[in-house]
């Protein structure tokens, strides 16, 4: 009888209890919710999109810090840095302090 999912354990805490004719705080219910197979893998895909791109944007941060490297240690100063790379030179700094 709920109206949405939102509702569906707290209905079938109550109903469970009064089928069993016990205590609602007695009642432990697990909700398992199964979707369309085509909403499944459509999901599944965009869960693995997430992944690569979570794994891209780690790589990405990697070469940005190697860059700011190299330019310190041509002797580039931090606000160059950031001017060339369009970031701030605060930022520079702590890709330098993480590297």
């Amino acid at each position: 009888q709920g109206r949405n999912l939102a509702e569906a354990e707290e209905m079938a805490k109550d109903l469970t209890a009064v089928w069993m004719d016990v205590q609602l705080d007695d009642i432990d219910v697990t909700l398992t919710v199964a979707m369309p197979d085509e909403a499944t893998l459509t999901y599944r895909e965009a869960e693995e999109l997430f992944d690569q791109a979570a794994q891209a944007k780690s790589r990405a941060a990697i070469k940005s810090r190697e860059t700011v490297q190299i330019l310190r240690s041509q002797d580039w100063t931090l606000r160059d840095i950031g001017t060339a790379l369009g970031i701030s030179y605060q930022r520079v700094h702590q890709l330098l302090d993480v590297a």
